[in-house]
């Protein structure tokens, strides 16, 4: 039951956004946001949730963006959170990116790479995809020295045998995993699909996927564009994001190191 009215809200929202510039779509997108929110309030006050990667972790490890640009570290020092290890200066923001630009995934995996953590990746396309070129949101991001840095960051992960698989992750693996308490995900979606907002543009953002409840259909997300974080998506969702035209589909997947005895 729980899971249909997740479904529902979806096809609804939709439906409703279909209708474009009708006069009679506000109201009835209002309706459904209300409503979504109620049901989301209903639902995380009766859901059972484990106890590793309840809404307590969620808020301990909570990290949010600075900037614009930023979101890509703020879930790394997420990762390190859970991780429990201490920070770094190798994580700061304006040492990472001095230039003050998005991190492509495959720098952001070096970097949880290079501080010991267990971590894999996915992409559809290792490299910088020439698609991508006519997006608006890589203008700026595919010079000649961006595609170099970042194929040389892919020779690195090459060099040093760690897992990068240039193939899809589907969406019930990607719910199998994070359903283990050890393990969870970053994940590349397009923010405007995320938060439901009519637009054309591509638009990079970086998540963390903490949980899936098979019950609500739903995944616990951690957001570093929203204060408190902590936000539940619906699997119809999350899937329209991460696979929208400009995420190459790039997940990584961490797990936690076991606790020393």
């Amino acid at each position: 039951m729980s899971m249909n009215v997740s479904v529902l809200f979806d096809v609804l929202e939709e439906r409703l956004r279909s209708l474009g510039e009708s006069q009679n779509a506000p109201f009835p997108l209002r309706v459904i946001h209300f409503l979504r929110m109620v049901w989301n309030i209903c639902k995380s006050f009766f859901d059972n949730k484990p106890a590793e990667n309840s809404i307590s972790e969620c808020e301990r490890i909570f990290v949010p963006q600075e900037c614009t640009w930023d979101c890509g570290i703020a879930c790394c020092n997420m990762i390190l959170k859970w991780n429990r290890v201490k920070y770094t200066p190798a994580f700061d923001r304006h040492i990472v990116s001095s230039d003050q630009k998005p991190l492509w995934t495959i720098e952001l995996f070096c970097l949880l790479k290079e501080v010991g953590l267990d971590v894999s990746m996915y992409t559809i396309c290792e490299g910088v995809n020439p698609q991508h070129k006519r997006l608006h949101w890589y203008a700026n991001s595919s010079s000649e020295y961006e595609v170099a840095a970042t194929q040389e960051r892919f020779k690195q992960a090459r060099s040093n045998n760690w897992k990068v698989y240039e193939e899809e992750l589907s969406l019930e693996m990607l719910q199998s995993i994070v359903t283990q308490e050890s393990s969870v995900a970053v994940v590349l979606v397009d923010s405007h699909t995320l938060h439901q907002i009519e637009s054309t543009d591509y638009s990079g953002h970086y998540i963390v996927v903490m949980d899936y409840d098979d019950k609500t259909d739903e995944f616990t997300c951690l957001n570093p564009s929203r204060c408190p974080g902590t936000m539940f998506v619906s699997s119809y969702v999350l899937e329209r994001a991460r696979c929208h035209d400009g995420t190459d589909q790039d997940v990584l997947i961490c797990h936690r190191k076991p606790a020393a005895r």
